[in-house]
C-alpha cells in the first residue's frame, strides 16, 4: 500500500517547490485548504498545480478551523486507501490544525522550509488505534448529551461502573480519557467533552 501524506505548504509564494514536493513524495492528489481572506490565493496555487499536471482538490474552511481541519483530515485518511496525499494550507492559521490533525491520525507529514522539504514526527499508530473501540464509543456518546451522570453512561454503554471508571482515570501506563483531558467531571458524578474532547470526536466521526 502506497504511503499516505500530509504536506503542508507555507501561505501564499513557494508554489514551484510545492510542486518539485508533490513530485519528489509522488503525491497522487493535493488538498488545497483555505480560509475566506485566502480564497484567491488558493485558486491560484491550484491552478499553478493543475497547470503542472496535478490532481487538485480544494476545501473551504469556513467554521472552527480545528475541527473542520481534522474532520476532513480523518476522512481523507478513511477514504483515500493506498492514496499518497498532500494536505496544502493556504491560510497560516490552517497550520496548526494540519499539524495536529495529522498527529491525530497518524499521517505522515512534511513541511517545507526554505524550499527544502523536511519530515516531521508521525506517530505509529492512529489516535482511534491507540484508546480503542471503548473510549471511543464513550467519547461518541458523551457528544450526543452535555452532561452525563455515571449511572446513566454506564446503561446507556452497557458497562460496568468499574469499567466505565477505568476507561475515564486509566493509570500511570494506560491514561484514561480524563488524563488524556478529553473528559471532565462537573457537579455530582457528572461527566462531560472538553473542549479538546470535542474536537478529538469530531475528528473520529465519519
Amino acid at each position: 500500500m502506497v504511503e499516505r501524506t500530509v504536506l503542508l505548504a507555507p501561505l501564499g509564494g513557494e508554489t514551484n517547490s510545492l510542486a518539485d514536493a508533490v513530485r519528489l513524495t509522488r503525491c497522487a492528489k493535493v488538498h488545497v485548504l483555505f480560509c475566506e481572506q485566502d480564497r484567491e490565493v488558493a485558486h491560484a496555487r491550484a491552478e499553478l498545480l493543475r497547470e503542472r499536471g496535478i490532481e487538485v482538490r480544494t476545501s473551504w474552511i469556513i467554521g472552527d478551523p480545528w475541527r473542520e481541519v481534522a474532520h476532513l483530515c480523518g476522512t481523507i485518511h478513511r477514504a483515500e486507501h493506498g492514496v499518497l496525499l498532500c494536505l496544502s494550507a493556504a491560510s497560516d492559521e490552517l497550520v496548526g490544525p494540519c499539524v495536529a490533525a495529522a498527529a491525530m491520525h497518524a499521517i505522515p507529514t512534511i513541511t517545507l522550509v526554505n524550499r527544502k522539504i523536511v519530515r516531521m514526527p508521525t506517530a505509529a499508530v492512529p489516535l482511534s488505534a491507540q484508546l480503542g473501540k471503548a473510549k471511543c464509543r464513550i467519547l461518541f456518546h458523551l457528544q450526543e448529551k452535555k452532561v452525563y451522570t455515571l449511572g446513566a453512561l454506564t446503561k446507556q454503554l452497557g458497562i460496568s461502573a468499574p469499567l466505565l471508571l477505568h476507561h475515564l482515570r486509566g493509570k500511570a501506563s494506560a491514561p484514561g480519557l480524563e488524563m488524556l483531558g478529553f473528559v471532565e467531571r462537573v457537579g455530582r458524578g457528572g461527566v462531560v467533552l472538553s473542549e479538546l474532547g470535542a474536537n478529538v470526536v469530531y475528528a473520529l466521526r465519519d
